[in-house]
């Protein structure tokens, strides 16, 4: 019996400590990705930089990924960046689904697909018919 509670109690504390690196990386990265968005001039290139803020915050704080994912989609629409907006809307998609609003997620990946047909982009028609995939399975569909 005491073998197994220390078994449990280093297994906690060893999450605990990988959780608290996963976290403490993803701060430094999201530092680091807000020094470049507040220095970048290139939409594209800021376009990109916020998707990588959204996907950073997903695991720490849902509003601001949502945020930020959000921004660079309006600024990718604004200045017809369509592989751009393709793929953030793949980012969003998949924050949407990680909170279940899983029709969001579809909305936003047939969005995406659209797109990235259109234009024949085919990383990110992969990338959003492989995504569709996931939030089927999710769905149980």
């Amino acid at each position: 019996m005491l073998a197994k509670n220390i078994l449990i109690f280093f297994s906690f504390f060893l999450k605990l400590i990988v959780s608290a690196q996963d976290t403490a990386i993803n701060s430094q990265q999201i530092d680091e990705l807000k020094r470049q968005l507040a220095m970048e001039k290139n939409d594209s290139i800021r376009t990109k930089i916020m998707e990588g803020l959204g996907f950073n915050y997903t695991v720490l704080n849902v509003d601001s990924a949502i945020k930020y994912t959000q921004a660079g989609i309006n600024l990718a629409q604004q200045k017809e960046l369509a592989r751009n907006e393709a793929s953030l809307l793949a980012t969003l998609s998949g924050i949407k689904s990680q909170q279940g609003k899983f029709a969001e997620a579809l909305d936003l990946l047939f969005n995406s697909l659209k797109i990235a047909e259109d234009n024949n982009f085919r990383y990110d028609i992969a990338r959003a018919n492989r995504r569709l995939g996931g939030v089927y399975l999710d769905l149980e569909n």
